[in-house]
């Protein structure tokens, strides 16, 4: 399945100030909130539009490259941690 627009998700536009997006998360997770009965995917994905919408330059990628620059980033990141562990002597 193909991921939803995290703008849409959120029912912001992509202009949307950084306040005008946490206003629509906390509004939309309160409503969907699986302690309240909520829908826990629709949570989660709105917790995972947020994580990037928040973030000034991960917005700035996902504006640009969409999802692909995103996930791009998370690879990276998990190689540079993997090479670290190795490279770190066990005692």
């Amino acid at each position: 399945m193909a991921k939803r627009d995290y703008y849409e998700v959120l029912g912001v536009s992509k202009t949307a100030s950084a306040d005008e997006i946490k206003k629509a998360f906390r509004r939309a997770a309160v409503e969907h909130h699986p302690d309240r009965g909520g829908n826990e995917e629709k949570f989660k994905e709105l917790n995972e539009a947020y994580e990037v919408l928040k973030d000034e330059s991960k917005r700035k990628r996902y504006d640009q490259f969409g999802h692909a620059g995103v996930v791009a980033v998370r690879l990276v990141m998990a190689v540079i941690l993997t090479l670290v562990l190795v490279a770190v002597p066990r005692v």
